[in-house]
């Protein structure tokens, strides 16, 4: 079986996810999406991470993108890009415009943080991605397409109806019971995801919603 690569990784400090498609002539596509997940608070302060970590990352990303047409990379998190934002100058702020407009940067959720679904109601949802894209379409000129939440432990039933109503195309997730993900060898019946390669699927989160409002999702692999 022959792997196609579609996307480069570069050595930066940032994470790869991987999407697979399988074809009808049994090639595996294997899409490599750089990207670096940073929390805005969990060990550290949003402070300390910016300080420690996430400048660094983001100062090394562009940096690469403008050496490297052919690297792509992609960010979620408005609340720390805002902080570096900040600190560059406009040569700095203009490179990253035209990054953004190639598609070589590419913005994913782009909410001011990646929203849990367990605790925050919809009104809290709501007011945190429209403050992250209203940054991004006032300082970027970018405006999200795929909804990027692959860190919350587990998925509301409404996720696929707020993004759609949001303007997203695709959404992203991740962090779902790893007994539908993976096969097991004490549990027969896990792994249905990977026996039926279904990491892709059209969900319709609210039943007796228009289809409309379905997104396909990917489940990282």
């Amino acid at each position: 079986m022959r792997l196609v690569l579609l996307a480069a990784v570069f050595a930066l400090l940032s994470g790869c996810a991987c999407a697979t498609v399988r074809s009808e002539n049994d090639v595996v596509t294997v899409h490599l999406v750089a990207h670096s997940h940073c929390d805005p608070g969990w060990l550290k302060t949003y402070e300390e991470y910016y300080r420690t970590e996430v400048r660094t990352i983001l100062t090394n990303v562009v940096q690469a993108l403008s050496r490297d047409a052919t690297k792509r990379f992609v960010w979620s998190e408005t609340s720390f890009f805002s902080l570096w934002w900040q600190e560059q100058d406009q040569s700095t702020r203009d490179l990253v415009r035209s990054l953004a407009r190639s598609g070589q940067l590419e913005f994913v959720g782009g909410g001011w943080v990646m929203h849990d679904e367990a605790t925050v109601t919809l009104g809290e949802a709501l007011a945190q991605l429209t403050e992250g894209h209203l940054w991004l379409r006032r300082h970027v000129g970018a405006a999200p397409r795929v909804a990027w939440q692959i860190d919350p432990f587990g998925s509301s039933s409404l996720t696929p109806y707020l993004f759609s109503l949001a303007g997203f195309d695709a959404l992203v997730i991740d962090r779902i019971d790893e007994r539908l993900k993976y096969s097991i060898k004490s549990m027969p019946e896990a792994g249905i995801m990977q026996r039926n390669k279904s990491f892709e699927f059209v969900w319709r989160g609210i039943p007796g919603v228009s289809t409309e409002h379905d997104m396909l999702t990917h489940v990282l692999d």
